[in-house]
């Protein structure tokens, strides 16, 4: 009867569940149709495995199975795998409880016969539950590295280790992500994305997700749709349902970022059908929230408190802090909408203790911030600005903390070039010491070799002297070096933080004697400053590193056409977001090649866009070209009009120049663009130059070398 029982079940989900399922899985559940006893364990453990993402609910019933099994009839050889995919499954329901004390059990059975690849998902697992349960990332972080060296010290004979080795550098890069580490994130995405055997599995669709929601952050919207456009389609292309819901939500996200209801009532719809067959509670509560959001992006409150309620349920079900902080942040939004304030303020409140209690530093700053606007509201002026206090206060720390470290890091390059410098000249005073031995000896020979070698001596004499004179004049050539690009060095910082420096103080000097009318606005002025003065001291940071010669370069010998290729969308896309018409010209042969450091030229040239765009006159044009001539591979970027003066090309490369004409200071930047942009070029052992374009304004060319015998 047991069996009848779950072949109606197998049927039944054959229906509604997984349309168009792998021809592997069919197999399985034709083979479970049919098998006994020891036999069902193989069959039951593989539908386990596929249905923890597509459908969590039937992964339990087939992993519990299979455990019982296990159990009776004591073939441990798929006890690991089973427990992991029941657990697995446990997340992708919500039930982490039930995770919890399953992980107890299977750490328990890792004692005795787990392998390495076994012992690395286990400690994934972990990972997950304090992620997803706690939202603790940080905790997470170190379970997902020691997974990471258990399948790094496995011979790499298989694409699956590759394929979990990318996998979890996507999980890593995801725990930092949250942790608001976007650049720490974005690095193990690449990493992940690099690995061979990991590049075409579906596990890819995450890591493209992950990436967009990067790109999401930074208000990038078309960027991020492109690479959720893409992650769906990968989805597709394995037929995991788990998977194209959740970059249907993703997309939803994004078109709800970007004002687009009717586009995101589209894909939330595809979404929420797709997920009634999967019962993946994380899309639930994502698919609840995101209707909210689009029925208050409608001005329907009604609804969207509604829906917003119901994804606050489920992600208290789940016990998932961070999604209960998010249900109660929209639903205070939706309040303020509906001018409803008191209520805002309850939810705000709500949020802002579940960001205190977990540190999530983010969800706090803007929790404080729509406390302030929701008491400012009601008239309660001192809890607003206490409110506004605490949000910049955090906002502020932030800034800070990246001011220090920047300047932390220019200290310690300068205390690195002392430390050299001091071993130089301990060098050079051993050589004087070995001279000063071998003196000792030669005069001895002397002695016994008489008046003969009177005139060698003398010669050995003068020679020593002109050694140590040299060795001294070096040693203080050394020093004045030194001492010369550190005041260089101070020179530059002061001479460019004392404009913002001053701004900054008739602001702080108008807040503090009540000057202002609109405070919130001198707080954002502020604020920008701030960021300006963090902008330039990057800019000299990275200058100072070309003085002392430690401007570190990742040369690699790089295909032209493609790599310039690939960077042709991104030039475009930011061109003429500007309202500039974008114009290229490739003219690279395949098998061209040239050394050079990708992520420093491709910065130069973002340099030169960026130039181009503050200096040119609206509508413009920007034209990119790259060519081989005579064994040089040659960019040229031309913009139109204004240009400048023929006197002043060569000028233009010089430490805070700027033309004092159209071209004028009144665009911003630090004046030092295109003096990094020469640093950079220099280091290739390259050339760059400026001249009138053609097209009215300024063309800038940069050569670099094209490697040995790949120029044609």
């Amino acid at each position: 009867m047991k069996y009848f029982t779950l072949l109606f079940i197998l049927i039944f989900s054959t229906l509604t569940e997984a349309r168009d399922k792998p021809e592997r899985v069919k197999n399985y559940e034709a083979q479970l149709a049919t098998a006994e006893g020891i036999e069902r364990i193989s069959p039951l453990a593989e539908l386990a495995k596929y249905y923890a993402y597509e459908n969590p609910e039937s992964s339990i019933r087939y992993a519990s199975e299979a455990l019982e099994l296990i159990t009776a009839h004591k073939d441990f050889s798929r006890a690991m795998f089973t427990h992991h995919y029941l657990v697995l499954a446990y997340y992708n329901a919500g039930k982490f409880d039930l995770m919890e004390k399953q992980l107890e059990i299977y750490a328990e059975v890792a004692k005795s016969v787990a392998e390495k690849d076994e012992l690395a998902m286990l400690n994934k697992d972990y990972a997950y539950l304090y992620s997803r349960r706690d939202s603790n990332y940080t905790k997470a972080i170190p379970y997902l590295i020691k997974a990471l060296e258990l399948y790094r010290q496995m011979p790499p004979e298989t694409d699956n280790i590759n394929a979990a080795i990318g996998g979890t550098l996507n999980d890593i890069g995801l725990m930092n992500y949250y942790n608001d580490n976007f650049d720490k994130a974005l690095e193990y995405y690449t990493k992940a994305l690099n690995t061979v055997g990991y590049q075409n599995t579906v596990y890819v669709v995450r890591t493209l997700g992950n990436i967009a929601l990067i790109h999401r952050q930074y208000q990038r919207y078309d960027e991020a749709l492109d690479y959720y456009f893409r992650a769906l389609a990968l989805a597709r292309k394995h037929k995991s349902y788990n998977r194209i819901a959740e970059q249907l939500i993703n997309i939803t996200a994004t078109h709800v970022q970007k004002k687009d209801y009717v586009s995101a009532l589209t894909s939330i719809k595809e979404a929420k059908e797709l997920n009634q067959s999967i019962g993946d509670m994380r899309n639930k509560f994502q698919i609840s929230r995101y209707t909210g959001e689009i029925y208050k992006g409608q001005k329907d409150y009604e609804s969207a408190v509604e829906h917003l309620n119901s994804a606050l349920k489920i992600a208290t079900e789940m016990k998932t802090p961070r999604f209960v902080a998010e249900s109660e942040m929209a639903l205070g939004n939706v309040y303020i909408e509906k001018e409803n304030y008191q209520s805002a303020i309850v939810h705000f409140q709500k949020a802002l203790n579940i960001g205190k209690e977990l540190e999530f530093e983010s969800l706090t700053m803007n929790a404080h911030l729509d406390l302030s606007k929701a008491f400012r509201a009601v008239g309660n002026t001192d809890k607003a600005y206490e409110n506004l206090k605490d949000h910049y206060r955090l906002k502020e720390i932030r800034l800070d903390e990246g001011r220090v470290k920047k300047l932390a890091e220019l200290e310690e390059q300068f205390k690195a070039e002392q430390r050299e410098s001091e071993i130089q000249i301990l060098t050079k005073e051993n050589e004087l010491k070995s001279l000063q031995i071998e003196r000792q000896t030669y005069q001895r020979n002397m002695w016994i070799a008489g008046l003969v070698l009177l005139a060698f001596v003398s010669f050995f004499l003068f020679y020593r002297q002109s050694q140590k004179r040299k060795i001294t004049a070096e040693r203080a050539e050394m020093m004045a070096e030194l001492v010369e690009k550190k005041n260089q060095l101070l020179a530059d910082v002061s001479h460019e933080l004392r404009t913002p420096l001053t701004v900054l103080q008739l602001k702080v000097e108008a807040l503090q004697h009540n000057l202002v009318e609109d405070v919130n606005a001198s707080y954002d002025g502020l604020m920008t400053k701030i960021g300006d003065i963090n902008h330039m001291i990057s800019d000299i940071y990275q200058l100072a590193q070309s003085d002392i010669g430690a401007l570190k370069l990742d040369l690699k010998e790089n295909n032209c056409k493609q790599t310039f290729g690939s960077w042709m969308e991104e030039f475009s896309s930011v061109v003429k977001a500007k309202d500039f018409k974008w114009q290229q010209e490739l003219n690279i042969a395949e098998e061209v090649c040239a050394i050079f450091d990708e992520a420093r030229i491709k910065q130069v040239i973002n340099n030169l866009i960026n130039n181009s765009l503050a200096y040119t006159d609206a509508p413009g044009k920007i034209l990119f070209t790259a060519n081989i001539a005579d064994k040089w591979l040659v960019i040229k970027l031309e913009d139109s009009s204004p240009g400048v003066p023929p006197a002043l090309h060569q000028k233009i490369f010089e430490r805070l120049f700027r033309v004092e004409s159209s071209r004028s200071r009144s665009t911003g930047g630090s004046g030092l663009g295109l003096s990094i942009c020469k640093s950079i070029v220099d280091a290739h052992q390259g050339k760059i130059f400026a001249a009138d374009s053609p097209q009215g304004g300024l063309s800038i060319t940069i050569q670099l070398p094209v490697s040995k015998g790949r120029a044609h």
